[in-house]
């Protein structure tokens, strides 16, 4: 079994975005609105959709 696309729950998808940019110089390659995938793997989504 393979670890594939981790899922990371934030608060501020915006900013969570930008900071992964900016640091890892990562972009965003699928945007469902409040879930985001990025290059490489990662994945976002807001805490308010998650619960």
């Amino acid at each position: 079994m393979k670890f594939k696309n981790p899922m990371l729950v934030v608060t501020d998808i915006d900013k969570s975005v930008e900071f992964y940019k900016k640091v890892f110089g990562l972009h965003v390659i699928m945007d469902f609105g409040a879930n985001k995938t990025l290059t490489g793997g990662l994945a976002l989504q807001t805490s308010e959709t998650y619960k």
